[in-house]
């Protein structure tokens, strides 16, 4: 009978170590599931980090360089302009000249009163020619102005419009980072619900194994004193 005992509690004790090294390795292998799994988390999450931020540094480049296109095309034409300007001046100040040294030539006189007239003539004609250049002149500094004042705000627009972009690509780039990190954790959670419940089916599959092996056990004990 003792035998019997003995023998009955070893198989019991061995049913015991087999289940229990099962649980055991079923958790180190949802362990280690767990594990791959948020490696892959903070994986995913970096990756997805890098990408947007190239997403968003590209945006950038390229704003800036339409901006910078934009603000050496607006510079050329203001250039272009004061060039105009200064030409149109030049132009106007020789046609004054060369009208005022006409007039001077033709009104002058060798009677001193026809001197006189002519000389206020001359005046009269300086002035005019004074006033027509400086006619021009604010003329065209109002067109370059009005250009100046136009490229301005295309530049600030573009600004503006590259800042937008740029803020729409990281509000896209947390956005997906979040998605992911979501779906991660998502599949963590769901791999712990799995790995508790294997861990519980199999905590209860050990205690019916030792259950059974006493039944087992005593049934035979009894078996053996009758």
């Amino acid at each position: 009978v003792e035998e019997a005992e003995i023998a009955a509690r070893e198989a019991t004790e061995k049913a015991r170590i087999a289940q229990t090294t099962i649980v055991n390795v079923e958790r180190i292998a949802s362990d280690e599931r767990t594990r791959s799994l948020e490696i892959q988390q903070v994986r995913t999450i970096q990756e997805a980090e890098i990408e947007a931020q190239k997403a968003v540094e590209a945006a950038r480049i390229a704003r800036e360089r339409t901006l910078a296109a934009e603000r050496i095309a607006a510079e050329h034409t203001t250039r272009k302009l004061e060039i105009e300007r200064n030409q149109a001046l030049e132009v106007a100040g020789i046609s004054a000249r060369e009208a005022m040294s006409a007039s001077s030539m033709a009104r002058l006189r060798p009677i001193s009163s026809e001197r006189t007239r002519s000389s206020w003539a001359m005046r009269e004609d300086s002035v005019a020619s004074r006033e027509a250049i400086e006619a021009a002149r604010i003329a065209q500094e109002k067109v370059v102005a009005a250009q100046r004042i136009r490229a301005e705000k295309e530049t600030r627009g573009l600004e503006i419009e590259r800042t937008e972009a740029i803020e729409a690509a990281e509000l896209r780039r947390r956005d997906a980072i979040e998605r992911r990190r979501v779906e991660v954790e998502l599949a963590l959670e769901a791999e712990r619900i799995a790995s508790s419940r294997t861990r519980e089916v199999l905590n209860i599959d050990q205690k019916k194994a030792v259950e059974i092996a006493d039944e087992e056990r005593v049934i035979a004990l009894a078996a053996k004193r009758s």
